[in-house]
């Protein structure tokens, strides 16, 4: 596992009990889905930064469309890209600032990635726990 850096709010494993956000061995443009959590971070390492980014190594999770059931996608981290910004409410969700839309594993069960949908903190499939929060 990689040494946070000092830009970090939170670290590791996106969690959603024993399944885990992963990059699915995605470049850049490709969707992100979940797989079980093992540990060994690599497609499932990711952080949370000061600047409301979700990084994966030098790749940040994106939306580029606005509407719930949206891909999200994973592309070269811009700084000041609002498409990149996320916040990670008390809630737990993970909330795309630009759209006030949140991060949404519902649909992975049907061989669906990772999509964007209307934030509701009472669906399972939009708590996310990173394994190592640092503030």
């Amino acid at each position: 596992m990689t040494i946070p850096e000092s830009q970090d709010i939170s670290f590791g494993e996106l969690k959603q009990g024993k399944k885990c956000l992963d990059t699915l061995g995605s470049q850049a443009g490709g969707s992100v889905g979940m797989f079980d959590c093992h540990g060994q971070a690599g497609n499932q390492e990711w952080a949370l930064t000061k600047k409301n980014v979700v990084r994966h190594h030098d790749m940040c999770l994106t939306s580029k469309e606005f509407s719930p059931g949206k891909p999200v996608v994973i592309e070269g981290c811009r700084d000041g890209d609002n498409e990149q910004f996320w916040e990670h409410t008390a809630q737990r969700t993970l909330r795309h600032k630009l759209s006030g839309l949140c991060l949404d594993s519902k649909d992975v069960k049907s061989g669906y990635h990772v999509t964007i949908d209307t934030c509701d903190n009472s669906k399972y499939s939009q708590i996310w726990q990173f394994s190592l929060n640092i503030t």
